[in-house]
């Protein structure tokens, strides 16, 4: 059986370069896998590559029947004899699907034939394509790139036809075999806690301004602090309700599994350092989008309700104090969305820690501000109270997102470290005398 290949190979032949329009491919039989090595002393040597079968050395026994299906590649008859074909040109795409002619096509709509592996070696400056034995192969192109997938183009039963390599439609990643599989898992613990510390954080900061902004006689303060927890909270519920599966409080995601599925965009494979196949897409949805989605319905919401409250409750500021929390807001957002684009991956890894530090750095910044130096200072106004309850539960959120909960016999303890801050501060603020470093700090001192 013989076939033939069109492929415009490049020659060479004592340094010139030639072309060849056709190879020929001659299978030369089907034989038995190899016999054992024969025993030393004897040798073997394969016949010339014009000449056919193998024979053995002068004083050698014979050897069994050969080394499996050998296919030839050779010039087209009429170049000149020896100028074997330029082995780094040789194109295995063409070759082997004609060596493979009357395959069946498998159930993904690759070429499959059961037991047949073909490789390549090289023997005189020629190419020699040998099939052994092995349990089942796809012969098709490698799709290359991390995050390059294949796309299901047709589903029928048990028969499944995929596209071509390429970008994964949103919702779904590629999988090991470099399939594109939608996202059908329930969001980690840690995943959860995550879009918690990305909601908190438009929350926290509505909180800080509003407080700064108010002034310490007003009574507008907590209506306000009261908006942006009805803000924060309606938007977080819409967002959920509008993801995917539209109309539920829970949403369905792909699993995060290293730091490089956040930044597919860095990822595009480049075949022949010219081409670049884009291949970006959300490996970790929707947990890089949905941020974004619910940002926008956090400053929809507060353009519809805020300004109507501040103007008609907010009689004790000014004029051009009343808003000011408002125009804060507006520029924090946008920082908060460039956050989430650039950082968003460092940040799902990062947050239990950064909750951590920033809530022992304010809790001591308010404590000393306030000059709190005793339990007595501590108790006598229900605002200390309500601002220390509230960086306990931060203490408490990032201990959890630190330990994950996996243990839970072990991981529950942790949690009576919560008050440890505060009571240290309460029982080495004798020894530091806040009221003192403030007061000279106002001085200039």
């Amino acid at each position: 059986m013989s076939t033939t290949a069109s492929g415009g190979v490049r020659g060479s032949c004592g340094g010139s370069r030639g072309t060849a329009s056709e190879l020929s491919i001659v299978r030369v039989r089907e034989l038995a896998p190899d016999p054992p090595p024969p025993p030393r002393g004897l040798g073997w040597r394969r016949g010339p590559l014009g000449g056919g079968a193998s024979e053995p050395r002068p004083g050698s026994a014979g050897r069994g029947r050969g080394f499996g299906t050998v296919a030839r590649v050779t010039r087209r008859r009429g170049l000149p004899g020896g100028c074997g074909p330029d082995v780094r040109a040789l194109r295995p795409d063409r070759l082997i699907p004609e060596l493979l002619q009357g395959n069946q096509p498998a159930a993904n709509g690759s070429t499959r034939r059961k037991k047949s592996r073909v490789y390549s070696k090289l023997k005189g400056g020629r190419a020699l394509w040998t099939r052994q034995s092995l349990d089942s192969v796809d012969i098709q192109p490698a799709c290359l790139g991390l995050y390059c997938g294949k796309t299901l183009l047709f589903k029928n039963g048990s028969t499944e036809i995929y596209g071509e390599c390429g970008v994964c439609p949103r919702g779904q990643r590629t999988n090991a075999q470099k399939y594109c599989q939608p996202c059908t898992e329930s969001p980690e613990l840690y995943d959860w806690l995550y879009l918690g510390f990305m909601a908190m954080l438009p929350l926290v900061l509505h909180w800080f301004f509003i407080e700064w902004y108010s002034g310490k006689k007003s009574s507008s303060a907590l209506f306000q602090h009261i908006t942006a927890l009805f803000e924060c909270s309606v938007a977080a519920i819409v967002t959920l309700l509008v993801s995917d599966p539209v109309g539920v409080l829970y949403i369905r995601s792909c699993r995060v599994l290293m730091l490089s599925d956040w930044y597919t965009m860095l990822y595009n494979p480049s075949p022949d350092y010219v081409t670049t196949v884009h291949c970006t897409h959300e490996a970790v949805y929707p947990l890089y989008t949905i941020v974004f989605i619910y940002y926008a319905f956090c400053l929809v919401l507060m353009m519809l309700l805020r300004p109507l409250l501040v103007k008609k409750i907010a009689c004790g500021l000014g004029k051009s104090d009343r808003f000011k929390s408002i125009y804060a807001a507006l520029y924090f957002f946008p920082i908060l969305t460039v956050l989430q684009a650039v950082g968003g991956g460092l940040l799902y890894y990062a947050f239990p820690y950064i909750i951590l530090v920033l809530s022992l750095v304010t809790l001591a910044v308010y404590m000393s501000a306030s000059e709190i130096e005793n339990c007595y200072d501590l108790l006598m106004r229900k605002k200390r109270l309500i601002v220390l309850f509230s960086h306990w539960l931060l203490h408490a959120y990032g201990i959890i997102s630190i330990s994950r909960v996996d243990k839970l016999e072990q991981d529950l303890p942790l949690l009576a470290l919560v008050p440890t801050p505060a009571l240290f501060y309460l029982f080495t603020a004798k020894f530091t005398e806040p009221s003192r470093i403030l007061s000279e700090g106002a001085n200039g001192h």
